[in-house]
């Protein structure tokens, strides 16, 4: 249950980022979701496998708890205007979309590594990354007087840090 509550709060960023692409009336199509995909799938296997391979345990209940207040006051410091895509999105910016949104739930994921098997923490991880992002897009006409949603992220990360320290 701890997993799949980190994998939703560390997709929460992609509620904003989908909320955003619509409002920039960006139209995103099955191709541009699969690229999004796959560039996921990619990052969370290239760094989970690489710290599971070499046996790291630098991810500490500790920095784990530093780690989620720094992507607490990241998420605060973010502002969802920040995207600036033109209404298609390309193949790079889809990669880079997908990239730059599953790098904070790679971060969050490192410490599931050895509890969990690899592949079931990349799907879920993907799963929810993409799920919250279509789901910001989609229903972007109903959310869109969301004010504040860096802080709602923000609060949502320091939320995890309490949890993760005291567990």
């Amino acid at each position: 249950m701890f997993l799949f509550l980190n994998a939703l709060v560390a997709s929460m960023d992609g509620l904003l980022i989908g909320i955003s692409l619509k409002l920039l009336k960006v139209k995103i199509t099955k191709l541009n979701i699969l690229y999004i995909i796959i560039s996921n799938i990619i990052i969370y296997a290239l760094f989970l496998l690489l710290y599971y391979h070499f046996n790291f345990t630098f991810y500490t209940k500790n920095i784990a708890t530093f780690l989620y207040l720094v992507l607490a006051i990241n998420a605060y410091r973010s502002n969802e205007e920040d995207l600036h895509y033109k209404n298609k999105l390309s193949n790079m910016q889809c990669f880079i979309l997908g990239t730059t949104h599953s790098l904070d739930g790679v971060i969050v994921s490192l410490g599931f590594v050895y509890k969990y098997p690899i592949s079931y923490i990349i799907f879920l991880f993907c799963f929810m990354s993409i799920f919250i992002m279509l789901l910001g897009f989609y229903f972007a006409n109903s959310l869109k007087n969301i004010k504040k949603g860096n802080v709602i992220s923000a609060l949502l990360f320091v939320f995890l840090a309490i949890i993760n320290y005291f567990l």
